[in-house]
């Protein structure tokens, strides 16, 4: 038997403060970089025709990606 320490309740449940980052599971963020532009602004680039896309989102990008207008 091997004796390995499991973490009380109280440090597993503790959550990470130093920043929000929620996960990037779309599929779209493998076809784009991001740019950091300060504490809160973030600018995501096309790896394909380096069009700067600021603010929308992922969704706004997928826009860019399917080539919608507007």
């Amino acid at each position: 038997m091997s004796s390995t320490q499991v973490p009380s309740s109280q440090e597993a449940s503790t959550p990470n403060t130093s920043h929000n980052v929620r996960g990037k599971n779309d599929s779209a963020w493998g076809h784009c970089k991001q740019i950091d532009e300060g504490a809160t602004k973030v600018t995501m680039m096309c790896i394909y025709c380096d069009k700067q896309i600021k603010g929308g989102g992922i969704n706004r990008f997928k826009a860019h990606l399917a080539g919608q207008k507007g």
